[in-house]
Parts: structure tokens; sequence; C-alpha cells
């Protein structure tokens, strides 16, 4: 807040989903280093689900062991971390930016769009809200939202092919 005008520098989602409701309910501004926190705690909440999502589809050969150990190596590699030191007002967008990309795609797997199962359009629809916000938080995350929709359109294709087997096979059985 600016001379009674609201500025966003960098990402408009943590202003929309933190700062503003903040400052309209108490009046205060929701301080930095705590809102740096929030995201980036909830941003590796979501990495490790996502991890265990993908080992869960992917890695079910693997010893526990060793998805441990990639685990940690993955949550200290992620630079999540140098937010929650340099505690400035761009790590704010990082992440944020961090959280929603994850939780993104934490529920695009989470959807079965890619493995076995059927498709969950709930989870299908997180995963799209989330990637939207991850954009709204850093714009050059628009790129992940790109990979995503690849994985989306040939999730879908596959779904088609398989629907029209399956629908062969029953009238072939008539």
């Amino acid at each position: 807040l600016f001379e009674g005008k609201y500025y966003s520098y960098y990402g408009i989602a943590p202003v929309l989903l933190l700062y503003l409701p903040y400052n309209l309910i108490t009046g205060y501004y929701f301080p930095v280093a705590e809102s740096i926190l929030l995201f980036g705690g909830l941003g590796i909440i979501f990495l490790t689900l996502l991890f265990l999502e993908f080992a869960k589809i992917f890695g079910k050969k693997i010893p526990n062991s060793m998805l441990i150990a990639t685990l940690v190596i993955l949550q200290l590699s992620s630079g999540v971390w140098y937010n929650f030191v340099y505690d400035n007002f761009y790590e704010i967008a990082q992440s944020s930016g961090f959280l929603f990309t994850c939780a993104g795609f934490f529920f695009l797997l989470k959807s079965r769009i890619v493995g076995e199962g059927k498709i969950n359009h709930l989870h299908l629809t997180l995963a799209t809200v989330c990637l939207s916000w991850a954009v709204l938080c850093r714009p050059t995350l628009a790129l992940y939202c790109i990979v995503a929709c690849i994985f989306i359109v040939f999730g879908l294709l596959y779904w088609v092919g398989m629907a029209r087997q399956v629908r062969g096979q029953i009238l072939s059985i008539k």
C-alpha cells in the first residue's frame, strides 16, 4: 500500500491471497519473514507429497532407503531454504511460486492423468488452479505450466485411445 493504492512489484498472487485480506481485516501489514516462512513451509510439504506420489506411481521397486535418501537430497537442493535466510520482498514471490508449483504438480500426479487409474477431475482442477496461481506469483513459472499442459494433453490422448479400445472390445463381444 503506497499513498492509498496497492502495488505489486513481482506477482499479484501473494497480495490477493495473504497481504490484502490481512490488511483489510487487521489494518496492519503481514510481516515479510512470516509470509516467506508460510509459503516456503507449505511448499516444502507439497514437494514431499509430490515426491511420495511420484514414488508411488513410478518407484514401486525402489528400496525405501533409496527413496528416503532421494527425498532428503531433493529437499536440501530445492533452494527454498535460501528464502528463509534472506527474507527480502523478492523472496515472497519465490516462495509462493514454489508452493503453487509443487502443489500443482502434486495434484497433477494425484489426478492420475499420468499413470494408471481413473482420472480424478477434482485433482486435475486443483492442479490447474495451483499452476495458475504459480504464474500469478512469478510469470516465469508459465514454462512449468506449458509442461503441465503437455502432460494433460498426452494423458487425455491416452485415455481417449483406451476408451476406443474398450468400446471396440465391447462391440466385438456383441
